[in-house]
This record gives structure tokens, sequence and C-alpha cells, in this order.
């Protein structure tokens, strides 16, 4: 395994993680606070991705941006759960009920969901418009004139295509023809080549060792790239973060 290997294995499983620790924290904390054993607590996290991913597929909003909206609209979900249904528990068996009511709650949530997405995988990517690397917003430009939207519109599948055909036109020129025996070959000479996700460089048995791992922090108002260090547009690593708000 390579390095960036290493650090996209890292870095996937501290989000992983995260995400888990965050589910388990709000678990245990509505358990401790209101004795109620939440058993929609996973489904109501799939309900926020799935907002997450409308909002960003179907109305073009940035996924980070898209937070603005899907934080007020689980919190108003909680607040009519908790009114509707958990309020209503009264008694001894106010815990026990709990299980039964949000298991209820649970499935009818993932059923509305089957209905509206079916059981197909969907997912949230998105390629940031003011990435550095070499022709990305040559790339965004050109895709929003021909299909029209904003950056926030272009997932990173687009940007994979796109790498994808830079390469293959680099080796093009390079051997000056389309044998495909030549362009093999030169792709696995070890040659550096651009594109818009970085720098690649093909071994011989066709793996790319120089994949580069982007990540961006909020820092004030502004998503900024603060990872690789050795890229000029990456900035130093806000840490510890200030307290928002200020």
């Amino acid at each position: 395994m390579n390095s960036s290997a290493l650090i996209h294995a890292i870095l996937d499983g501290v989000l992983t993680g995260s995400v888990y620790a965050l589910m388990a924290t709000g678990l245990t904390l509505i358990f401790g606070v209101m004795d109620i054993i939440n058993v929609a607590q996973g489904i109501l996290v799939i309900l926020g991705a799935y907002l997450s991913y409308t909002l960003s597929v179907h109305f073009g909003i940035d996924l980070f941006a898209g937070l603005v909206i899907t934080i007020p609209t689980l919190f108003v979900v909680g607040i009519v759960v908790e009114r509707l249904f958990i309020a209503r528990l009264k008694g001894p068996e106010r815990t026990a009920m709990s299980i039964l009511v949000t298991y209820a709650i649970s499935l009818i949530i993932e059923g509305a969901l089957n209905m509206i997405y079916s059981i197909n995988i969907v997912q949230l990517s998105a390629w940031y418009g003011s990435a550095t690397t070499p022709g990305s917003r040559a790339m965004v430009a050109a895709y929003d004139k021909k299909y029209g939207g904003t950056p926030a519109t272009i997932s990173a599948d687009v940007a994979e295509a796109y790498s994808v055909g830079q390469v293959i036109d680099q080796a093009v020129t390079a051997t000056k023809g389309f044998d495909n025996s030549k362009i093999i070959a030169y792709l696995h000479s070890g040659v550096s080549l651009t594109t818009v996700q970085g720098h690649v460089k093909f071994d011989k048995l066709g793996e790319n060792n120089s994949a580069t791992a982007f990540t961006f922090q909020w820092q004030g108002n502004n998503f900024v790239q603060v990872n690789p260090t050795s890229s000029a547009a990456s900035k130093p690593v806000l840490f510890p973060k200030p307290v928002w708000g200020k």
C-alpha cells in the first residue's frame, strides 16, 4: 500500500468512525436525559443524508452550504416526533414503549425513503470549482456552459471522467498516434501526467503512485484547501479551531 492509499484509508476511517461516534453520543444523551431508547436514531441520520443528496443533485446546492438547510430541518423533524409520539408515553412502561414507538417511526421513514429513492445506492459527491489543480476551472466553465447549473452540480465523477480524457490526450500526443501498445507502454513508463485531480504516474502494473488526497477546512467564512501541504494553494491547517462566531 502506497502512502496516498494509506492516507485515504485513515481519513475514511476517521470520518466513518466520527459518524458512528456522533450517533452513539446522541443515543446515549437521549437515553440518559429522557429515559428514552430511540431506535430511530440511525434512520434520522439517513434521512439527513438523503436530504443533503436531494439539495445537491436536484437543486444544485453545495453540500456544505446545504447544512444550513439540513440541520434546522432535522431539528424540526425531531421536535415533531417528540411532540406527537414521545411526549405521549407515560408511566413505568415509558422506556419499553419507546422502543416500539421509535421502531415504528423508523419503519415508516424507511418505507417512505424506499418509495421516493428506491433501493438503489445514491452517492454524495461534489467537485469544488475553486480547486487550483491544472485545468480545473476551465473544466468547470466548459461543463457549466454546455450543461448549465453551477459548480456545485458538478460531481467528482465528472472530474474523474475528464481526468481520463486528459491522460489519453497526453498519451496520444506523446506517441503521435492511436497505437494501443505504444500508448500502454508510454503510460507504464513512469511518466508524470497532469489532470484536474492532480498528477498521475502509473507503474508497470498500471497503478497510480502519485494520487493526491485533497482536504479542505472551514476557516472563518471561507472553505479552503489545506492538503496536500506541498501545493502552493494549500493554507495552513487552523488548529485549534476558534469558537464558532468569533
